[in-house]
């Protein structure tokens, strides 16, 4: 998974803004339509003790990105844990 820095750019003032909440996202991708950023997580989904690659839906809530409910993952999620690789 690749992780980096978000950095986006003020439109008004035309200053770059680092958004350090999104460090730990990995593989973001923006969706323009909605306004939000996929991201891609590794879950604990019970599956043969292996971490399963989930979609992470993450909107932006006050100039801040954040996780919304739900993820997309090819597994069941029921009792699912996050692996501890994000902070």
């Amino acid at each position: 998974m690749s992780r980096g820095h978000l950095i986006t750019i003020d439109p008004v003032s035309r200053k770059m803004i680092l958004h350090p909440e999104a460090r730990w996202l990995a593989n973001m991708k923006p969706v323009l339509r909605t306004k939000t950023v996929l991201s891609d997580s590794l879950y604990d989904c019970r599956d043969g003790f292996k971490l399963t690659p989930c979609t992470v839906s993450n909107k932006w809530v006050k100039g801040k990105l954040t996780m919304m409910e739900g993820l997309k993952c090819d597994c069941d999620t029921t009792n699912k844990k996050i692996a501890v690789l994000q902070q």
